[in-house]
C-alpha cells in the first residue's frame, strides 16, 4: 500500500458531520443474506435467476437470486473486487491475483484467462477493480498497470491495448464506436472501439494533494455528454463527440462513483464531504445537497422515484429526487453491531473515533469504519429486488417494495 504523503481526513472534516438524514429505518428485513466472510467492494451482476459476484475471499459466486443458494463457484487467487460482465455464455471478471477471467456462465469452468500485470492498489482508498463492458466481440476493461484492454471474448486473445501513465479503475464506458474511460493520470479518454486509436483526451484540473487529478471511478453519457468525477474534487461534463468541456463543478472532497442522470438533474456523492448533490444538467447550478453521515463513494440509482445509494455508514439510503429528503435506510449488520463505535446518538462522530485521527493513528480510524458494513459500490436492480455488497462480509438482497414503507 502506497499512501504517497497524502493527509487523512482532518478533524475539521470530521468534527462537523451531524447528519440531517436522522436515524430513520424502513418496516424492512433482507430477503436473504450471504455470507462471504471477507469484506466486498464491487457491485453484483444480476442476470435472469442468478446473482454474479466476486467476493474478498477469493471467489466468484454465482448465486440463486431468489434465495441466496449457491449455484456454482470458482476460486480464485486474489480477492475479487471487480464487477461481473454477464454474456449469454461467459462471466467476465478481474481478480486481485492478476488474471481476468473468463467462465463458463452455466457451470463456472475456467474457459480462459489473460494476465494483466496487476501490481496492487494504489493506496488504501483503491477498493475496487475495473469492470468489463461488451463491444462487439471483444470484451474492454482497465488494469492498475495502466492498460486498456480489448480482447476476443471467445478465445480471450489480445486485439488491442492503450497505455496511460497511471491505473484504470472505472469500467469502460462504450457508446457507438467510441470507448470513453479515465485513469489515475488525470487523463479522460475517447478511442476507437475497433482499432484502440485516440479520438480525444481531456486533463483534468487536479488539486493540492492530488495535482495529477486522478480519475478513479466510471463515466455515464446521456445525450451527448459525458460525465465523470475526479479525485480533484471536480465534477466534469463533456462533450462526447469533441472531449470538450461542458461545464465542471467543483465540491469540497473526491468524486469518485459516476453520477445518476434523469432528465433534468445529475445525482452524485462526495467521500469525505460527506455529502449527495443534484446538480441541474443544463445550469450545473446545485438544486439541493443532503449531507449523510459517512463517505458516499458508490454510484446513485434512480428507481421508482427514489435515489438509491450505499455509503460507508454501512446503511442503503434512498432519497427523493426532488428535494433530497429521506424516504429509507436499511443499515447492514456490520453497522448495526459497530454504529457506537463511531457515531454518537446525535449523528456526530465519537470523541475516541475522532482521537485516532488526531493521533496519528487515522488508518484505525479508516479500518474502522469498514467494520460498519461500508457499500462502496453501486446497488443492482433485478424486478423488485435491490442486491449490493458491503465490507461486512455479506451480500445483501432486499424487497424493494418492503422497503418502500414510510414511516409514520
Amino acid at each position: 500500500m502506497n499512501i504517497k504523503g497524502f493527509p487523512l481526513p482532518t478533524l475539521g472534516m470530521l468534527a462537523v458531520v451531524v447528519t440531517s438524514l436522522g436515524s430513520a429505518e424502513a418496516a424492512c428485513e433482507a430477503n436473504w443474506v450471504f455470507k462471504t466472510g471477507q469484506p466486498n467492494f464491487a457491485a453484483p451482476t444480476v442476470q435472469g435467476e442468478t446473482v454474479y459476484i466476486g467476493g474478498g475471499d477469493d471467489v466468484v459466486h454465482a448465486l440463486n437470486a431468489r434465495n441466496g443458494r449457491v449455484i456454482w463457484r470458482y476460486q480464485t487467487d486474489g480477492a475479487v473486487d471487480a464487477t461481473p460482465l454477464v454474456t449469454d455464455d461467459a462471466v467476465y471478471v478481474q481478480g486481485r491475483d492478476g488474471l481476468f477471467r473468463a467462465l463458463d456462465r452455466g457451470t463456472g469452468e475456467l474457459l480462459w484467462s489473460f494476465e494483466t500485470a496487476e501490481p496492487g492498489p494504489v493506496d488504501f482508498w483503491d477498493f475496487t477493480l475495473s469492470g468489463a463492458v461488451l463491444a462487439g466481440d471483444r470484451v474492454l476493461f482497465g488494469s492498475g498497470s495502466g492498460m486498456l484492454y480489448a480482447l476476443d471474448a471467445v478465445s480471450g486473445e489480445l486485439r488491442w491495448f492503450f497505455a496511460t501513465g497511471g491505473a484504470i479503475r472505472g469500467t469502460p464506458l462504450v457508446v457507438d464506436e467510441q470507448v470513453y474511460f479515465g485513469s489515475f493520470d488525470g487523463w479522460f479518454r475517447a478511442l476507437d472501439v475497433a482499432s484502440g486509436d485516440l479520438v480525444w483526451q481531456f486533463k483534468t484540473v487536479g488539486s493540492t494533494y492530488f495535482p495529477e487529478g486522478a480519475i478513479q471511478g466510471s463515466a455515464t453519457y446521456a445525450d451527448g455528454v459525458v460525465y465523470f468525477g475526479s479525485r480533484d474534487y471536480n465534477l466534469y461534463a463533456l462533450n462526447a463527440e469533441t472531449g470538450t468541456g461542458h461545464w465542471n463543478v467543483r465540491k469540497p472532497s473526491w468524486i469518485i462513483g459516476p453520477p445518476a442522470i434523469d432528465a433534468e438533474r445529475v445525482y452524485v456523492g462526495t467521500s469525505d464531504s460527506l455529502t449527495v448533490y443534484a446538480i441541474d444538467r443544463a445550469s450545473a447550478e446545485v438544486e439541493w445537497k443532503q449531507r449523510v453521515n459517512a463517505r458516499v463513494f458508490a454510484a446513485p440509482r434512480l428507481h421508482d422515484d427514489e435515489l438509491l445509494f450505499g455509503a460507508f455508514d454501512g446503511r442503503l439510503h434512498a432519497l427523493d429526487p426532488a428535494d433530497g429528503t429521506l424516504r429509507w435506510s436499511f443499515a447492514t449488520a456490520g453497522s448495526r453491531e459497530h454504529h457506537q463505535l463511531v457515531y454518537a446518538d446525535d449523528g456526530s462522530w465519537q470523541e475516541s473515533f475522532r482521537e485516532l485521527f488526531a493521533s496519528g493513528r487515522g488508518m484505525d480510524g479508516e479500518r474502522l469504519i469498514l467494520q460498519l458494513g461500508s457499500i462502496a459500490e453501486r446497488v443492482v436492480l433485478a424486478d423488485q429486488t435491490i442486491v449490493f455488497a458491503s465490507t461486512d462480509g455479506h451480500i445483501y438482497a432486499l424487497d424493494a417494495t418492503a422497503c418502500q414503507q414510510r414511516l409514520d
